[in-house]
């Protein structure tokens, strides 16, 4: 029976009795009066390798996302879970999910380690939370010597319903507010004087705040904080949807469940219950919390002069000082002919390594763990084939970042085919918006803006080029102001901002007209701003602070 199911609907089903079976070592510790709060416990750890061993061995082309600490670890067979809920399997799937494929969909597991634990498996399709389990082993719990061990689990898919819990209607007129119990800072402050709850509820972890929600215990869940990851909240924003609330960021808008863009909720977590006029607790976030929880915004103020900038471009310091940074110490031209002579070298192979590079990350022995057979074997033989290592070394070192970011022609063609609606497209502040949240690795961008770079500085360059910068500079900028945002700016590599800085100064200066010259000032206002929000590095401080000299002046 379990076969002729849609898939959506039979992931639903293994990821309910996947969440049991990792529940029941939770169940077992508090039972014999176990460690029940150290979420290093080789007990806990076991509990995650259950569940994702359980739900790889049934859907091994998936994507799961998890916490992979302690992840090398086999998981006993007795441990591994391939039942499914015959109450999910009975179901009428929704006509949106009959003809998904696992390519649509990611798996985003996690625990919980407050209150026993709290098991979540969301799943997504294209970006969106569609389906979410909440496994509580411990619900009812009563005590160490008697304990009533019980457990729930509840469930939610987007366009079917909720099954596992059930909710009460809140009375009229007032208004209670959960927050994380643990969470004691400025701008809850702020915001709670801005909301004036008639009752504030505290409650340890996301999960179990959303999970007052559902019961109808409270109206609104408010979360004024970057500290929280997508694998704890995918799960609950399914369900609270499904049950017809709303769960987004501070701002309003809702998350992306994406595996090639930042997997940390830097924009904080608003969620209300079934009913309940979510914009109107939108409308009374202050503006100061707003801003706290951003993504750094246009600094208008530095638009530069462009004409004064292209001259002083043509200084020979200038020009001097480009050579001496441009691959900074890794020359991609190099690498690319070494690997273009080897055998049966191909651009297809670039194409796959850069793939996996932007959707897995940028270590290769996890990268290998986490994908299904086949594809370990496509990538494996890459790595052999090019002779690619998974840790920088040296300047010089092959990585597969720097194999991918040789080839930014087969990078771009790259994109153009598994996510056609990030492709770069001509340069509008939309474009540049949507790339705000990717997580684009960094040093991908560096080199092969690095390479698009013409041998003789400043030379004439064709449109076909100057289109390559742009759409790579755009993206570059977008992914250095998140990146910043997050206040790791003393990682930075600044002299490469000055790579960038100069050259798309250069294509809008040779490209842009009129309304797109509009469009690309505030583009590059933003790209301004991270430069001058960066704390440079000594060797370039003096070019820098000539540079906006001679753009101000």
């Amino acid at each position: 029976m379990a076969n002729s199911v849609p898939l959506v609907l039979r992931l639903l089903a293994s990821s309910v009795t996947a969440a049991r079976g990792a529940g029941n070592i939770v169940r077992e510790i508090v039972s014999r009066g176990g460690d029940q709060n150290n979420e290093l416990t080789e007990e806990k750890r076991s509990m995650q390798r259950c569940l994702r061993a359980s739900l790889c061995q049934q859907y091994p082309n998936l994507n799961i996302v998890w916490e992979e600490e302690g992840s090398n670890d086999e998981t006993p067979t007795e441990l591994i879970v391939t039942e499914c809920d015959d109450h999910i399997l009975s179901q009428q799937c929704p006509a949106e999910y009959v003809d998904v494929t696992s390519e649509d969909l990611v798996l985003w597991i996690d625990a919980e380690y407050t209150d026993h634990a709290t098991v979540f498996v969301g799943i997504s399709m294209n970006g969106k939370a569609i389906g979410g389990v909440i496994h509580q082993p411990c619900y009812n719990y009563v005590d160490v010597e008697n304990p009533t061990l019980t457990g729930r689990t509840l469930w939610g898919l987007v366009h079917l319903g909720t099954g596992g819990f059930h909710t009460k209607e809140l009375p009229s007129g007032t208004v209670t507010l959960t927050i994380t119990e643990v969470q004691h800072n400025d701008l809850l402050t702020t915001v709670l004087d801005a909301f004036q709850p008639d009752e504030v509820l505290r409650s340890t972890g996301v999960g179990h705040n959303v999970m007052l929600l559902l019961e109808g215990k409270a109206h609104v869940y408010v979360f004024p904080s970057k500290e929280c990851n997508k694998r704890s909240i995918c799960a609950p924003d399914a369900v609270i949807t499904a049950m017809g609330g709303k769960l987004t960021d501070i701002h309003g808008d809702t998350y992306e469940y994406c595996t090639n863009m930042e997997h940390t909720n830097v924009c904080g977590i608003l969620a209300t219950g079934k009913g309940i006029d979510h914009s109107s607790f939108v409308g009374k976030v202050p503006q100061d919390v707003r801003d706290a929880l951003t993504i750094a915004k246009p600094n208008l103020d530095l638009l530069l002069d462009f004409e004064k900038c292209m001259e002083y471009m043509k200084s020979p310091e200038f020009k001097e000082f480009m050579e001496s940074v441009k691959f900074v110490g890794f020359d991609p031209v190099k690498v690319k002919d070494s690997l273009m002579a080897i055998p049966g070298f191909t651009y297809e192979d670039m194409c796959a390594c850069s793939y996996f590079f932007l959707s897995k990350g940028t270590n290769l022995t996890r990268i290998l763990q986490k994908l299904n057979p086949s594809r370990k074997r496509e990538l494996q033989g890459l790595i052999s084939k090019y002779n690619l290592v998974s840790k920088i070394n040296s300047p010089a070192a092959v990585t597969l970042a720097r194999v991918a970011g040789c080839f930014p022609l087969a990078v771009l063609e790259n994109l153009k085919k598994y996510r056609e609606d990030r492709m770069p497209r001509p340069v509008t502040q939309d474009y540049f918006l949507s790339f705000s949240r990717v997580r684009f690795p960094r040093i991908l961008m560096c080199n092969a803006i690095a390479s698009l770079i013409p041998n003789e500085p400043f030379s004439t360059v064709t449109q076909s080029d100057l289109d390559k910068i742009i759409a790579l500079i755009t993206i570059y900028s977008a992914v250095e102001s998140t990146f910043l945002n997050r206040e790791h700016r003393d990682k930075s590599k600044p002299e490469l901002y000055c790579i960038a800085d100069t050259y798309v100064q250069l294509a809008y200066k040779s490209s842009i007209k009129s309304e797109e010259e509009r469009q690309a000032l505030v583009i590059y206002g933003q790209f301004a701003g991270v430069i001058d929000n960066c704390v440079l590095n000594p060797e370039i401080s003096r070019l820098h602070d000539d540079l906006i000299t001679h753009f101000k002046d």
